[in-house]
C-alpha cells in the first residue's frame, strides 16, 4: 500500500470564508512525506487547484548579484520559470522585492504560501496547476 497524502488545513489566506468570497487554504501532509500545498477552490468555475509550496532558494552569481530563485536541490543553479519576472510581479502586487524573496525562501509554510498566493494572483492558477479538478453539476 502506498502512502497517499493526508492533508489538513493549517491556515486560510484571503477572506474568512474562502468558499463564498474567495481565498485559499494552506494544507500540510499529516505524515510529513509530501510538500505542503495551496488549495484554491473557485466556486464560480467549479474548479479546484492544488499548488505545491516548494521552498525556494536564492540563486546568485560569483559577485553576489541576484539571478533568481530555484527549488531544485539537485541542480541549485536552475531557476524557476517565474524567476525572470519577480520584479514585475512585486510591482503588480505592491510588495517590496526583498521581503517577497524572504517569504519565498521562508521555512514557515504560511509565509511561503502568501508569496505563492501572490504569484497565483499575478499569473493565475492555470500556470501552476495544469490539471484542475472540474466538478460536474
Amino acid at each position: 500500500m502506498t502512502a497517499q497524502p493526508s492533508y489538513f488545513c493549517i491556515a486560510n489566506l484571503g477572506d474568512a470564508d474562502p468558499f463564498t468570497y474567495g481565498g485559499v487554504f494552506v494544507c500540510i501532509d499529516r505524515r510529513g512525506i509530501y510538500d505542503p500545498i495551496l488549495l484554491i477552490y473557485d466556486e464560480d468555475f467549479r474548479k479546484r487547484s492544488e499548488i505545491t509550496l516548494e521552498r525556494c532558494h536564492k540563486i546568485v552569481n560569483d559577485e553576489g548579484e541576484f539571478l533568481g530563485v530555484g527549488t531544485n536541490r539537485f541542480h541549485p543553479k536552475y531557476k524557476e520559470w517565474f524567476s525572470d519576472s519577480l520584479y514585475s510581479s512585486c510591482d503588480f502586487i505592491g510588495w517590496e522585492f526583498d521581503e517577497f524573496i524572504t517569504l519565498l525562501t521562508s521555512q514557515d509554510v504560511v509565509k511561503r504560501a502568501s508569496a505563492y498566493y501572490m504569484l497565483v494572483t499575478y499569473y493565475s492558477a492555470y500556470e501552476f496547476d495544469h490539471y484542475l479538478f472540474v466538478y460536474e453539476t
